[in-house]
């Protein structure tokens, strides 16, 4: 049988469910049968072959077993055999609706973040990119500090706010539920933030995002308030 110089496959889809396997960025995912392979910058595409062989210009990959001579274009078989490779395809970008945790055996709704437990299980933080706190039970929103003493969390000026307590990860199935693109609120100047964020417009006209869902804007958008909370000063309150 001939075997050909495959590119990574890489376009845009959008499917209900499908028996995926998901890649080390925990963000892409390929069909069963397929391989993963960096196509540049972190990013993943598919390659259509078990077990395949990723060529390092991030475009190719050979089959099982053979070599990549990226120069010539072409596989090279363990028997010597060269073989033609086949005309590019466009690329493929696939995103899922969940976060996989460093363990890769648990996940966090997209949106979340992934924060260590105890003796090395992970839990979910419902805020995205937030802070892990150190007792291993509570989180904090993104650009604070955890003040696990007093219980709260602390902006960079001196306010604070409540903490966050973490909640029990999923475990990874082999379906995913793949769509074409994450889920985002789309502010007024084009910003995005994750869904279920609130869009807080600052003076200078440009937008930031408040990491509660239907979260409350402060005055200046330099930080919000989660629900059921106000802002002082310095300090968010009931």
């Amino acid at each position: 049988m001939e075997w050909l110089l495959l590119s990574l496959s890489a376009v845009i889809v959008a499917l209900d469910i499908v028996e995926t396997r998901t890649c080390p960025d925990g963000r892409s995912a390929c069909g069963n049968g397929a391989t993963c392979c960096l196509i540049g910058r972190g990013a993943y595409g598919c390659c259509p072959l078990p077990n395949a062989v990723c060529c390092e210009d991030h475009l190719h990959c050979c089959p099982y077993k053979t070599t990549c001579d990226v120069e010539a274009q072409r596989c090279i078989s363990s028997d010597g055999f060269h073989y033609e490779m086949r005309r590019k395809q466009q690329a493929l970008e696939i995103f899922v609706d969940y976060v996989l945790c460093p363990d890769r055996r648990t996940k966090c709704d997209d949106g979340a973040t992934c924060c260590e437990l105890s003796q090395g299980r992970y839990g979910c933080c419902p805020l995205p990119s937030a802070v892990c706190c150190s007792d291993h039970l509570h989180c904090c929103p993104k650009g604070t500090e955890c003040d696990v003493q007093h219980g709260q969390c602390r902006t960079l000026d001196g306010g604070i706010m409540p903490w966050w307590r973490k909640q029990s990860a999923m475990k990874v199935s082999h379906k995913a539920s793949v769509r074409s693109e994450p889920a985002s609120t789309i502010c007024t100047d084009g910003a995005k933030c994750p869904a279920g964020g609130q869009c807080c417009e600052g003076e200078d006209g440009s937008s930031s995002c408040c990491p509660f869902r239907d979260g409350a804007c402060c005055e200046g958008a330099q930080f919000c308030c989660p629900r059921g909370y106000h802002a002082g000063r310095r300090s968010v309150f009931k």
